[in-house]
């Protein structure tokens, strides 16, 4: 029951970005958009590598 909700509010999430995502690439060109998410995902990735606890 619970998994179904979690299942549509990514698949609602994803389509968002991905529109957002995609008008603001006609806005400020493919390549300088696709260098700021790469920026942000290693951002994200270093910020995840440096906690020092873990959920387990």
């Amino acid at each position: 029951m619970h998994l179904q909700w979690v299942v549509s509010a990514y698949s609602l999430a994803f389509g968002g970005f991905l529109l957002i995502g995609g008008r603001l690439s006609d806005l400020v060109g493919r390549r300088r958009m696709f260098i700021i998410a790469m920026g942000l995902f290693g951002l994200g990735s270093l910020l995840g590598g440096y906690q020092n606890h873990s959920l387990c």
